[in-house]
């Protein structure tokens, strides 16, 4: 006998009325009730988990990291993963290039082309998007992440800084076969200033802005998606940002924003 507890999870192979058919770690199928599970993503005709995260890897470039570690938790873990404390070094971003040479040819990242704040300051950062090539693309004609429209921290920067680094986005897709799309979705990496609560919390008003930026850069699209770190606990985020948030997990908890625009997730 076999059992899924509360905050498990399982591969999804069927549905019939009132039940889920699932396949265990074990290799034994069953069934859990629709009204105590949630179905968080599929590729339609595969039933197989889209897993996304976020995590901020700790100076990622700076110092030395274990990344044969490191790629073996994403690996485990994840098939779209948000990288965020991507650091630089002369405008480079070794410690990316490092991981991704670890991860090995089943995983693709698309990362920003300039820095944010755009200074070569040690700590100017990238924004990464990782994703497992062999049931996640980038979307036709979407080849690399896009930043919100903000000044970006440069001494050439024009305008309002609204955000310390504004959240830069991309669109992936998960295809069922060469001809059809099970899943498709815009994917914003953000990391939030830490200067201070204020400034956190005045960063993280303008989110409603970011999604009406991703929408307008791929009309009709409705799966939108901010991930990364926000520097704020689930519910003093959800007062600032006027958004419901369902926090799921124990140790590390994941944040569900909805709004009329989209979908905001991150797990911390």
């Amino acid at each position: 006998m076999s059992a899924l507890r509360a905050n498990e999870t399982a591969v999804l192979v069927g549905s019939v009325p009132y039940w889920y058919k699932v396949k265990l770690p074990s290799g034994l199928t069953g069934y859990v009730s629709k009204r105590w599970a949630t179905v968080v993503t599929t590729s339609a005709s595969t039933g197989q988990l889209l897993r996304i995260g976020s995590w901020n890897i700790r100076k990622l470039g700076h110092g030395t990291k274990d990344f044969a570690k490191v790629a073996q938790a994403i690996d485990q873990n994840f098939d779209v993963l948000v990288v965020v404390e991507v650091m630089q070094k002369q405008r480079a971003h070794n410690g990316y290039d490092s991981l991704i040479n670890e991860l090995g040819s089943s995983w693709k990242g698309l990362i920003t082309d300039s820095l944010r704040p755009n200074t070569i300051s040690s700590n100017s950062e990238f924004y990464a998007i990782l994703y497992r090539s062999s049931i996640v693309r980038p979307c036709a004609g979407w080849s690399k992440l896009i930043y919100h429209q903000d000044n970006d921290g440069g001494d050439n920067g024009v305008g309002d800084d609204v955000f310390s680094r504004e959240p830069a986005f991309g669109c992936l897709e998960a295809p069922t076969s060469h001809f059809k799309i099970g899943f498709d979705f815009l994917i914003a990496a953000f990391h939030a200033t830490f200067k201070s609560k204020a400034a956190i919390k005045a960063e993280s008003g303008h989110l409603n802005e970011v999604f009406s930026t991703m929408a307008a850069a791929r009309p009709g699209e409705k799966d939108l998606i901010i991930a990364g770190d926000f520097n704020l606990v689930p519910n003093t985020l959800s007062t600032v940002t006027e958004m419901d948030v369902t926090t799921v997990g124990r140790v590390q908890p994941s944040i569900r924003l909805e709004s009329s625009q989209g979908t905001c997730m991150t797990t911390s």
